[in-house]
């Protein structure tokens, strides 16, 4: 009998400072047991997690050299979100709404699964699992902009973006205050999206093995067959407000006096249009799956062989919208008047496919020292059901599989000091079902979902050497060559380049030994590529470097305690991983700003660890 528990606690304030901390736990252990015969085991595992981490999305940079830009009080913006936003509220026709964004992506529940391997004889063993995870989930983040202007703006161009400068005098307030804001300061309008996703799943399979001999190859041969159930909510709502442009932005309020000298409010507490977006959704899905398997094996060879069937049916429940009016207060603009909530209709659709995926794998021994390999599959992806769309007549559109076929070829070398791989490999992924979040022309992120085909080819070599017994060096580089062959809604976009899919990628470390001291040195190379499918705003190449040095003391037996510092991004360095997800293909060079995710900046962790 032997068992394990680990987890954590910890009280997080970000990489970024935004004020808004997060905290959290999680739990995870098992029980295994051995039979006394040694004809197999069982095993419970179990998780428990309570935890929140933020999120952290593109922001407006530099457009020339796409650097962060100084704020209102000098500083540079190191992210929009704010601690300020917490609580943001307001009526709706179901009551009053508060935004739960101070927790970002919130995980609460926990799961249980089980592991059971038995020796049936006559060569003959059976492997069974089973898994039952119920998560409330939550992934609440700021958007980057209010999906009309999205960079920073004067306070007269604010105005004139909305078509308030003819209402009459403005005053810009920090909210809840009588404080108005210095003539010359920038305004960031932005949206939080609260996404609540709630989910169950039960998933087992059942596998029996049978060895024999056949000829001089060895057989390993796995019948077995797969079911899953699960189901979650896809809640969405999304919120406007108005800030300052700084870290930790204060809110701003609006007033417009008009020549009688009426007040109009355009901005309160901040909140500029509450309830703008709001989507609820139902889906459940069933998964059923049977699959054989044989992997042979000689002096000289391995070969693997699979086949496998699977089936799904999936339900959707889908809410309509409705705009309602819950202050009717002359004195508030339009966009403060409107909710968008649900109306209580529902559109149901059922979707069902099925398809089949097999593979072919080849090894053989040329060497001792030298291996060669080949291998094939075709695979499948159901489309996520979310992206489902429904006619005019409440139907559900098509549901096609995404077929993906993938082919490598490659050798592996095995020397004193060194151990290597060379590869080529080819990918093809047909009529995938893309679902991007785009702003419309209202501001709202809606789900876009597009059909599109990709084809991708190249080369990856890896490496480890080991300069001395205590000093060794690792490498991998990949060069790929990607294109799009299809692409439904724009057929311009058919031979670009993937979106945020380098040619060039490298990796490499460093590490060595003296003693009880030890001493890592990573580095990460991402070579340029497009933010968007229509290529036209490249990203430029960057590096990341890291660090991890400690000293170990041997406290007798098995016993070990680690001191350690880690130290990540250690040059501090700049870099873009992409631009603005919600402009899509929109987004162009030459703007005021570039909306853009920077990598995190430089931080150290220090990490105490004891083995027993």
């Amino acid at each position: 009998m032997f068992y394990a528990l680990s987890g954590f606690y910890r009280y997080d304030e970000g990489p970024i400072d935004t004020g808004l901390p997060t905290e959290g736990y999680q739990l995870r252990g098992n029980i295994h047991k051995e039979f006394d015969d040694g004809s197999g085991y069982f095993t419970i595992y179990g998780q428990a997690i309570n935890d929140e981490v933020q999120f952290f999305l593109p922001l407006p940079l530099d457009a020339d050299s796409r650097e962060r830009v100084p704020g209102n009080d000098g500083r540079d913006v190191e992210s929009t979100q704010t601690f300020y936003a917490s609580g943001l509220s307001y009526d709706t026709a179901d009551g009053r709404y508060r935004s739960p964004i101070e927790e970002g992506v919130a995980t609460r529940g926990g799961s249980i699964s089980m592991e059971f391997s038995k020796d049936l004889g006559n060569d003959y063993s059976i492997l069974a699992r089973a898994k039952y995870a119920s998560y409330d989930h939550q992934f609440n983040l700021f958007l980057d902009g209010d999906g009309i202007i999205n960079v920073p703006e004067t306070q007269s161009e604010y105005l004139a973006n909305r078509g308030l400068d003819d209402l009459g005098s403005a005053e810009f307030t920090y909210a809840g205050t009588d404080v108005v804001l210095p003539e010359g300061d920038l305004l960031f309008a932005n949206r939080v999206l609260d996404r609540d996703r709630p989910a169950t799943d039960f998933s087992s399979e059942l596998n029996i093995i049978k060895y024999l001999d056949i000829g001089n190859f060895s057989h390993s041969v796995t019948m077995g067959t797969f079911f899953s159930s699960a189901k979650a909510d896809d809640n969405n709502v999304i919120t406007r407000y108005l800030g300052e442009f700084n870290n930790q932005a204060r809110l701003v309020d609006l007033t417009l006096t008009d020549s009688a000298d009426n007040e109009v409010i355009a901005s309160q507490n901040g909140i500029t249009g509450p309830g703008i977006s709001f989507s609820d959704t139902t889906i459940s899905a069933r998964r059923t799956a049977f699959y054989i398997a044989d992997q042979m094996q000689n002096d000289d060879w391995i070969i693997d062989v699979g086949l496998r069937w699977e089936q799904i049916d999936g339900t959707i429940t889908r809410e309509g919208n409705q705009s309602v009016l819950v202050n009717d207060d002359p004195s508030l603009v339009e966009a403060l008047q409107v909710n968008v909530s649900g109306n209580g209709v529902l559109t149901h659709g059922k979707v069902d496919n099925s398809e089949l995926a097999y593979s072919i794998a080849a090894l053989y021994k040329m060497a001792d020292n030298f291996n060669v390999y080949a291998n094939y599959s075709r695979g499948f992806f159901f489309p996520e059901l979310r992206g489902v769309a429904f006619n005019n007549n409440g139907q559900p559109g098509s549901y096609e599989s995404e077929i993906v076929k993938q082919a490598e070829l490659g050798a592996k070398f095995f020397l004193d000091d060194f151990v290597g791989t060379v590869a080529l490999f080819k990918t093809d992924l047909e009529d995938r079902r893309s679902v991007d979040f785009i702003n419309d022309e209202n501001g709202v992120a809606v789900e876009v979902p597009i059909f599109q085909s990709t084809e991708a080819y190249g080369v990856e070599v890896v490496g480890s050497y080991n300069i001395t017994d205590d000093l060794i060096f690792d490498a991998n580089f990949t060069y790929t060559d990607h294109e799009f062959t299809e692409y439904d809604s724009d057929p311009s976009v058919i031979g670009n380049e993937l979106r945020r899919k380098p040619k060039v990628m490298f990796n490499s470390s460093l590490r060595y030994t003296l003693d009880n001291w030890d001493i890592s040195f990573y580095h990460n190379y991402h070579g340029k590529n497009f933010t968007n499918d229509a290529n036209s705003v490249e990203l430029d190449d960057f590096h990341v470097f890291r660090l991890d040095t400690g000293y170990t003391w041997d406290l007798g037996q098995s016993d070990r305690l680690r001191a350690s510092v880690a130290v990540w991004n250690l040059f501090d360095s700049d870099g873009i991983t992409e631009g603005s997800p919600r402009l899509g293909n929109n987004q162009t060079a030459g703007e005021s700003y570039f909306v853009g995710r920077p990598i995190l900046p430089r931080r150290v962790m220090l990490r105490l660890r004891y083995d027993f």
